[in-house]
């Protein structure tokens, strides 16, 4: 909702931070995890590989 409320208003780096931490990580998060699902494999270097991915991308989304 931070995104529709803002359309007539400026926002501040804190709630830009909120927004991208809930909406625009969250959009980059399911887009890797549902293309991981679908090569429906458990192959233990790609999970690996997808789990740092998660931990990259809360660091980068967090700003850590």
């Amino acid at each position: 909702m931070i995104d529709i409320c803002a359309i007539s208003n400026k926002l501040g780096k804190s709630d830009l931070e909120i927004m991208h931490k809930y909406k625009t990580g969250a959009l980059f998060e399911a887009a890797v995890s549902m293309g991981y699902l679908a090569m429906n494999v458990a192959h233990e270097e790609t999970e690996q590989k997808h789990e740092k991915f998660h931990v990259e991308a809360r660091c980068w989304v967090s700003g850590g």
